[in-house]
């Protein structure tokens, strides 16, 4: 049991460093914008409720097979929002 919640708690540490690295990334990148703030914020609220989720789902013993679904459902998510924003940025600088 003790492994076990090492790894929970060493996976959910991990979720919070991606958290402040994804921050400051997108806070880098964002120049300065309203819309790039917000963005980031989303995607540290969305991280976030990620690792509350698999914690929830690992720790109800039916597995971490769902929780690692909704984890990856997040993700596809948070790439498809990225390269969507990606595609406007530069139909905005080709102008």
């Amino acid at each position: 049991m003790l492994v076990y919640n090492y790894w929970m708690s060493s996976f959910i540490g991990f979720i919070l460093l991606q958290c402040i690295v994804g921050i400051w990334l997108l806070a880098k990148r964002a120049n300065k914008t309203m819309r790039g703030l917000v963005f980031s914020i989303l995607f540290t609220f969305w991280m976030l409720v990620n690792a509350v989720f698999f914690y929830f789902f690992a720790s109800l013993s039916r597995g971490v097979w769902g929780s690692l679904l909704f984890f990856l459902i997040g993700g596809l998510l948070i790439y498809y929002f990225l390269k969507r924003r990606n595609k406007e940025l530069k139909k905005l600088e080709r102008r």
